[in-house]
C-alpha cells in the first residue's frame, strides 16, 4: 500500500535550496584552507564558522556537522554509536585519507537541509579516487532517474541494483539511500520517510536528500564514499537544490602540513 505525503511549498524549496547552497560554499572554503595534522573537530569549526557568517547558525541533526577522516572512521557509521564519536579531537587528517563531511542545517522557519561530500586528501592510491567517481556517477544516475520512478521504493530497489553490480557494500545504519526533508525539533525520526526496501511512497512533490554510500575492498584496502544532495521532484523533473550540480564535487583535496591550530 502507498503512503501519501503532504506536498511541500514552494517556500520549502527555497529555503532549502539556501541551507544547501551555504553548506557548498561554506565546505569548499574550508576545504581550501585544509592542513595535514588537522583534526576531525577543527575542520567542524570551521565549517560551522563559515556557516555563521552565511546565516546558517542552527541544526537539526544530534551532530550538527559530521566529520569522519580514514576508511575505519567511515565505517563507524554502521554501528549504532557512531554519532557519539564524531567529530574527534583526536583523530586526524593525514595524507591518504578520505574525509566524509555530513552538514545538517535548520533553518529559522524549521526547515532542514542536508549535504555530504567525501573527498581523499593529497591522493596517494588510485583506487580510492575510483570508489568516489563510481558514488558519485551512482547518486547522480538514480536522481537523473527520479522523475521516471514512482515511489521511494523503486529509488531504492535502482540503488541496491547498481551496488550489487559493482559489488559494493551499504554503508547505512539504517540501511537506507536516503530520507524526505523535514521540518520542525531537532533530530525529529517521526518526521522522516526513508528511501529503503520496506517503504513506498511517492517521491513527486516531496525534498528528498538522497546519499547512497558503500564501501569496497580492494585486496587489502578497504575504498569508501558517499555522497548527499537535496532533490526537489515535480512533475516530470528532479532539480538538485543549492546550485550543486552544476559544479562537481572535489574529490581530491591539496593539503599542506598543519602549521598551528586553527
Amino acid at each position: 500500500m502507498t503512503k501519501e505525503l503532504p506536498s511541500v511549498s514552494q517556500e520549502a524549496v527555497e529555503t532549502t535550496d539556501f541551507l544547501q547552497h551555504a553548506c557548498n560554499v561554506a565546505l569548499h572554503t574550508v576545504l581550501g584552507e585544509l592542513r595535514l595534522g588537522m583534526s576531525e573537530a577543527d575542520l567542524e569549526a570551521g565549517i560551522r564558522s563559515e556557516l555563521a557568517q552565511l546565516g546558517v547558525v542552527d541544526y537539526w541533526y544530534d551532530v550538527p556537522i559530521m566529520v569522519l577522516a580514514g576508511s575505519g572512521r567511515f565505517l563507524d557509521m554502521t554501528n549504532d554509536d557512531y554519532e557519539s564519536k564524531s567529530p574527534s579531537t583526536d583523530v586526524q587528517v593525514h595524507t591518504g585519507d578520505p574525509v566524509f563531511v555530513d552538514i545538517h542545517p535548520r533553518s529559522e522557519n524549521g526547515r532542514w537541509g542536508n549535504y555530504a561530500r567525501t573527498f581523499v586528501v593529497n591522493p596517494t592510491q588510485n583506487d580510492q579516487l575510483l570508489m568516489l567517481g563510481r558514488m558519485r556517477d551512482i547518486q547522480m544516475s538514480g536522481i537523473k532517474m527520479m522523475p521516471h520512478m514512482k515511489t521511494t521504493l523503486d529509488l531504492a530497489n535502482y540503488y541496491g541494483r547498481e551496488l550489487r553490480q559493482m559489488q559494493i557494500e551499504l554503508v547505512d545504519v539504517r540501511g537506507n539511500f536516503g530520507h524526505n526533508m523535514g521540518s520542525g525539533e531537532k533530530k525529529a525520526f517521526t518526521g522522516r520517510t526513508f528511501i529503503d526496501d520496506e517503504t513506498m511512497v511517492p517521491l513527486v512533490d516531496q525534498i528528498w536528500g538522497v546519499e547512497p554510500g558503500g564501501f569496497k575492498t580492494f585486496g587489502s584496502r578497504i575504498v569508501v564514499a558517499r555522497f548527499e544532495d537535496c532533490v526537489h521532484v515535480a512533475n516530470h523533473s528532479a532539480l538538485m537544490l543549492g546550485g550543486t550540480e552544476q559544479f562537481n564535487p572535489n574529490l581530491i583535496v591539496n593539503a599542506k602540513r598543519h602549521s598551528k591550530p586553527r
